[in-house]
């Protein structure tokens, strides 16, 4: 998914406000840019996708660390 102001791929779950609500019923959920910090809405499977992406990024991150720290220990 890319912001739809700046084209950035960083794009993150917002929080759920009051007003909100009348989207939630379209299975609409909130996103945020991290690039520009525009709010937008999204499908509700679209973000379920973003989080397990963004889960399966944390945890190749953390693989590589502690691969790099392995690395420099030997």
């Amino acid at each position: 998914m890319k912001c739809y102001s700046c084209s950035s791929n960083r794009i993150l779950r917002s929080r759920i406000r009051i007003a909100d609500i009348a989207r939630l019923f379209l299975l609409q959920l909130p996103v945020r840019c991290h690039s520009c910090y525009e709010r937008a809405y999204a499908h509700f499977s679209t973000v379920l996708r973003l989080g397990s992406a963004k889960r399966k990024m944390r945890r190749n991150e953390r693989i590589a660390k502690r691969f790099d720290r392995d690395s420099a220990a030997a």
